[in-house]
């Protein structure tokens, strides 16, 4: 019988799936939970050392004897602290220990509680890894106490063994051990770049006849022998890949996803989902894509190809993690391509999602001068896309042109968008283009007066007096506040400035002004440009909103969609 806390289950539910048996227990009364739940397993071996500091060595000995991974637990307050000799030369002998240290609510640390000490970076430095679990009330909690153990058991032997802790606040009923079925849990299976080989036929055989969805993130270093591999590992397995332009990939038979992802519904997703979804890079800008396949993780299993072996667990369904630059991980996959046959007709559906995305003849709006801009822009050209509206508009646009794409959605903060754009500049003498909105330009001004700007600098600034973002977004449409402190409703302009930093300045208010305007922001200059386009907020919004659901209502290809999943067996 198992205890009724959550996050003991899952710990100990993990810890039979990593197959870790051997559990070194002192006394104490914080983790009886932890004690009886282990004790009724037959799984688990226990030994009970009384002394925390004499247990921790006990633990070491056993570890080196058995070549495996030993479990220690004990209660909270100086118990833990007991723990540190041992720990400490476990961290320079390298020996894979897991501390598990119960504790008390985090509520009642500094109030006068017993036992309850700080016991968060407690063996820092000599600690390989540490996470203190949550307090599990939900299915959130659930999946994040999943993860945080799944982060400490594969940095026990990532890189080198070495001791790792997790901290357990077992807040609830210490005598009630009701549960007889462990919860289900998820781990996260690490495949290192020296295991790959190993692993990649086993790995390359559950790829076939399913619904493999490659994800290429943000990112700004891609070689062209990288776009190699890549085309031959598409074009040989049938796989589909979405990207978007900050993606940086240029590859046949790829898809951008937001215009597709953005304008789908609830209803329509199902048809585009996977059965394997392989990651790379970094942020996905598509929030529709995130949450669709969250939404289904039950059915999906995601795989994360990331160099530095950091788990993302972006869609809350990731299971293996292989831990290799992308280079490597298709070169490598590529010798068992051959045999991989995936399921063929999920390609085609993207292929229709994509296709039947298209819409023209928006009116004059900020939308309509990013598509002017997309329309006029050179080849080969670096474009830098402010956050939000900005980024939205310029993906919601489709190009065959070669550009070289940026925007700060790592931390999404509108602050220095412009100075980014402004560095990227001075580093090239190719064209170089910001699509940025008004709050984000007059947040950043200053750094127009950066010494020494080129003139391959263009700054495309749509003015819609304020933050149409939050006038995007229905929740707030209502608010009272909204135009005074939210979306900061304001009548600046940028001429002045730009004319006194030795900017060209262009300006427009109607389409046939933006038409001629952009002619001559895209022509070449002896000095920097500005082109102001000023436009409604309210309207903008309205008019993005009506270009996404008029995609969704007039999507003709809703039906073939439905007519190609029917095919499918078993869907």
């Amino acid at each position: 019988m198992y205890s009724s806390i959550k996050n003991v289950q899952i710990l100990i539910a993990m810890l039979k799936r990593y197959g870790y048996k051997d559990v070194v227990i002192s006394p104490g009364g914080n983790n009886i939970p932890i004690i009886h739940s282990m004790d009724s397993d037959p799984f688990f071996t226990c030994y009970s050392v009384v002394d925390e500091r004499s247990a921790g060595y006990f633990a070491m000995g056993l570890s080196q004897q058995l070549e495996r991974p030993v479990v220690m637990v004990c209660t909270s307050g100086t118990a833990v602290s007991n723990y540190l000799p041992s720990v400490t030369e476990a961290y320079y002998q390298r020996v894979p220990l897991i501390v598990i240290t119960s504790d008390r609510s985090p509520y009642l640390l500094d109030q006068l509680e017993t036992q309850k000490i700080d016991q968060t970076n407690i063996f820092y430095p000599v600690i390989k890894k540490e996470v203190t679990l949550p307090i599990v009330k939900d299915d959130n909690d659930a999946w994040y106490c999943n993860r945080l153990i799944n982060e400490a058991l594969i940095e026990l032997i990532r890189h080198g063994f070495g001791p790792v802790h997790i901290n357990i606040p077992t807040t609830g009923n210490p005598a009630d051990y009701s549960c007889n079925v462990l919860p289900g849990v998820n781990k996260i299976e690490y495949i290192s770049e020296h295991d790959l080989n190993r692993r990649l036929e086993n790995l390359s055989e559950k790829l076939n006849g399913k619904r493999v969805l490659l994800v290429f993130g943000e990112n700004y270093l891609l070689s062209p022998e990288l776009e190699k591999q890549i085309d031959i590992f598409v074009s040989k397995t049938g796989v589909a890949v979405v990207k978007d332009y900050i993606s940086n990939i240029n590859i046949s038979n790829s898809f951008l996803s937001y215009r597709i992802t953005e304008s789908y519904g609830e209803t329509d997703f199902p048809a585009l989902l996977p059965d394997i979804v392989i990651t790379f890079n970094n942020n996905i800008l598509s929030n529709n894509l995130k949450n669709f396949i969250r939404n289904n993780r039950e059915r999906v299993s995601h795989w994360s190809v990331d160099k530095a072996g950091a788990i993302r667990d972006v869609f809350q369904c990731l299971d293996t993690l292989i831990e290799c630059d992308n280079f490597t991980f298709f070169e490598n996959i590529n010798k068992y391509s051959d045999s991989i046959k995936t399921d063929k007709l999920y390609t085609d559906l993207w292929r229709t999602a994509s296709r039947k995305t298209h819409f023209e003849n928006i009116e004059y709006s900020d939308l309509a001068a990013v598509g002017q801009f997309v329309d006029k822009v050179q080849n080969n050209a670096v474009v830098h896309t402010a956050i939000l509206n900005s980024t939205r508009a310029f993906h919601l646009y489709n190009t065959d042109k070669m550009l070289k794409v940026y925007s700060n959605i790592g931390a999404l903060g509108i602050d220095g968008c412009m100075s980014t754009f402004i560095g990227h500049s001075f580093a090239t003498d190719l064209p170089c283009y910001l699509i940025i909105g008004d709050l984000s330009f007059f947040y950043d001004m200053n750094s127009l007066g950066i010494k020494g700007i080129k003139s391959n600098v263009r700054i495309l600034l749509l003015n819609n007096g304020g933050g149409a973002e939050f006038h995007y977004n229905m929740g707030l449409k209502y608010v009272p506040t909204l135009n005074e402190y939210i979306s900061v409703k304001h009548s600046k302009v940028a001429r002045a400035w730009a004319e006194s930093m030795n900017f060209r300045y262009i300006k427009c208010e109607n389409s046939e002004e933006l038409n001629q305007g952009m002619k001559e922001f895209v022509s070449p200059a002896k000095e920097p440009m500005l082109f102001e386009v000023f436009t409604d907020m309210e309207k903008d919004a309205n008019i993005v909103k009506n270009v996404l659901g008029s995609i969704k209502a007039n999507r003709s290809g809703k039906a073939m969609l439905k007519q190609t999943v029917k095919k499918m067996i078993g869907r």
